[in-house]
Order: C-alpha cells, then structure tokens, then sequence
C-alpha cells in the first residue's frame, strides 16, 4: 500500500485516521483500513477454518519464553507475585512455516477476482486496492469530490 501511494505522487506519512509519527507511514494505514476486513480478516479465518495454519505455527518471541522461565523455576505466578502464564497475555508471532503459508496465501487472496462497484466489473483484490488509491490522489487534488471507500458487495 505504500508503494501505492508513492506512486500517485502522495506523502505516505500523512494520513487522517493514523497520527504521523517517526517512520510510521499514516496515510497507507488509512488506506488499507478499508481492505482490512476483506484481505486480513477473511484471510486468517480462511487458513484457520482450513488448518492450514495451526497453534503449532506460533512461536513466542525470546523476552516472553525467558520471563516464563524465570517464573516456572522460581515457583510459579505465585511465588513471583504475579499471575499465572495462562492468565497472562503475552505475545506470539507465526513461525517460518506458518508465515510460508500466510504469505502463500496472501498473495492468492490479492489475486481473487471480485466485483468493482465504480467500474462496474471484476477486478483483482490487488487492482481495485491500486484504483482506490488513485481515487485517493484524484480527490486530494480536486479532480473528484468525495472519497468514496470500497465496498465489497
């Protein structure tokens, strides 16, 4: 998405929704809100539903597994006073083979084919992302009156 942006000539870091800070490129973040749902949230139900990606695909990252450890050798959550590892958050991310699939299957789900309200045709996930945002450009430059999100139908 934001190679998108910079391609209509826009500043990546200035969005509406997401605050500008350091690095953080806002306006991409906006953009991609819309696709959120149809994209990101569609696709982890869909590889979950499937199994092809399963609790096995996690890993915890070292700061967690070393913190768990101290407190499994000292005796437990209470012993350090705090609360048990099942009843902490901590956090995991997808391991090599869980994000060999993920991305695998992002790009097949960019590559799905659906119906584009505005032009009245089918069109890949990744085609109509690339045309919201240069619907984006044109009406941040006066050329259209109103940002229209899209919609899937």
């Amino acid at each position: 998405m934001e190679s998108l942006v910079l391609r209509t000539g826009l500043d990546p870091m200035l969005g509406a929704f997401h605050s500008p800070d350091f690095g953080r490129p806002s306006l991409a973040l906006d953009l991609i809100e819309e696709f959120r749902p149809i994209v990101v949230d569609s696709l982890v139900l869909r590889l979950i539903n499937r199994r092809q990606v399963s609790r096995e695909d996690f890993e915890e990252p070292l700061g967690d597994a070393d913190e768990f450890a101290e407190e499994d050798a000292l005796g437990g959550a209470e012993e350090t006073g705090g609360e048990s590892r099942a009843e902490r958050p901590h956090a995991v991310w997808l391991g090599e083979t869980g994000r060999r699939v993920f991305f695998r299957e992002w790009g097949r789900r960019l590559r799905e084919s659906i119906f584009y309200e505005p032009r009245r045709e089918v069109r890949t996930l990744e085609d109509i992302m690339k045309l919201q945002v240069y619907h984006y450009g044109r009406v941040v430059r006066g050329e259209e009156p109103a940002y229209a999100p899209f919609v899937p139908r």
